[in-house]
């Protein structure tokens, strides 16, 4: 498998993989929703599950 057919997997599974990697979000519209990368619950890190690159982190330290 190329990194072209990897990444479209995982696209293609971006809620699955999210909810994995980040099991204490929840859903907001398009976003999965977490409190940063520990996988903490809150609203800080949104991944959007409608477009590509798509990690966003809005709290600023």
């Amino acid at each position: 498998m190329g990194p072209a057919e990897l990444s479209e997997k995982l696209w293609d599974n971006a809620e699955r993989v999210a909810k994995y990697l980040l099991p204490r979000g929840h859903l907001e519209g398009k976003e999965w929703c977490a409190g940063n990368t520990n996988g903490d619950s809150g609203k800080s890190l949104k991944i959007n599950l409608g477009g590509k690159k798509a990690w966003v982190r809005f709290c600023q330290r």
